[in-house]
């Protein structure tokens, strides 16, 4: 699955192999980008509790009151936030938060104080994880993560029948070359007035990188994940955007050593043998998320999302373990 870094470890003179370069880069790039995540991505959280709250009406009557809830890659805690403002919510009694980078874990507790339950944190691995989960949220999480199937395997073990699993903001992977798909892009693109880089179509914020230079001078945090990586002696020489991207958002395409085919829902349903499909959900039908489109594409993209369509950018979808 990594081999496609291979050439990209050759580049920037790594001593790594390619699973301890693809872990060092992700933890290192999402630690320094821990301080501005929830700026840069504003964009993605104004739309992801829509999809949220059509996630938690589709396990309506599934979760019982008291539900123990975890966070996989929570980031900052934003998306169990949107969670907890959800339908679902109220039954929620213990929020557990997990990511491997210790920043984003403690911008999350931050946030956490001011829940109204009580919560827990865990930095590192879903495999050392103990616990059982009611709940499992894996929000903007699945194309980081290179073995799937190991993953997904680990995540099961966290619960026991009954058990739900709901993930978002994924790119749609049985989807992406969807004629239909392709034309609406095409469409909205030829709308702006400048070409957008589409190379990361949508999940990179496209104004990430002006908005982290205002904030902070000519030395935007792309510098400062070079510079950790230099000093951490994970790469002699440095990345560009696309180059690191490549390495945290593995199953993105468009971008330069990914592996690139997003996420199959068809796939998961063999890495997921215990569990049984509940919904299937997508947005993003135009490319980009609700914050980016305007006039008649954003009065389409909420009809294709009533209409249950399949054929967007994102994927979602909920799972009960049988």
């Amino acid at each position: 699955m990594l081999d496609t870094l291979l050439p990209l470890i050759r580049k920037t003179q790594s001593p790594l192999s390619p699973e301890r370069f693809h872990e060092a880069v992700n933890v290192i790039f999402h630690d320094v980008e821990a301080n501005h995540y929830d700026a840069v991505h504003a964009d993605m959280w104004s739309s992801l509790g829509r999809q949220l709250n059509l996630l938690s009406e589709d396990v309506s009557g599934m979760v019982a009151e008291g539900a123990r809830l975890l966070d996989v890659g929570c980031g900052t805690g934003l998306s169990t936030q949107l969670l907890l403002d959800s339908s679902m919510g109220p039954k929620v009694s213990h929020a557990t938060l997990a990511d491997t980078s210790s920043r984003m874990i403690e911008n999350a507790k931050r946030r956490a104080r001011g829940w109204k339950i009580p919560f827990s944190v865990h930095c590192g691995s879903t495999s050392d994880i103990k616990d059982t989960f009611n709940v499992i949220l894996i929000c903007s999480v699945l194309h980081h993560i290179p073995n799937l199937s190991r993953f997904l395997t680990d995540i099961s073990a966290l619960q026991q029948p009954g058990g739900i699993i709901m993930h978002l903001q994924d790119p749609n992977g049985d989807w992406l070359m969807d004629n239909q798909y392709r034309e609406r892009l095409s469409e909205f693109e030829s709308t702006r007035p400048t070409p957008l880089n589409r190379k990361l179509l949508g999940m990179v914020p496209t104004a990430a990188k002006s908005w982290v230079k205002r904030i902070l001078g000519m030395r935007n945090y792309i510098d400062e994940v070079n510079e950790r990586l230099i000093q951490m002696k994970v790469v002699n020489k440095r990345m560009t955007e696309a180059e690191i991207w490549s390495v945290t958002d593995i199953h993105v395409d468009g971008l330069p050593y990914s592996v690139g085919k997003g996420i199959s829902l068809r796939r998961m349903q063999d890495d997921l043998p215990d569990y049984r499909l509940v919904s299937a959900r997508s947005y993003g039908f135009y490319g980009y998320l609700e914050s980016e489109l305007h006039g008649n594409f954003l009065q389409r993209e909420r009809e294709l999302i009533g209409q249950r369509a399949l054929n967007g950018r994102y994927l979602a979808a909920t799972w009960i373990k049988s």
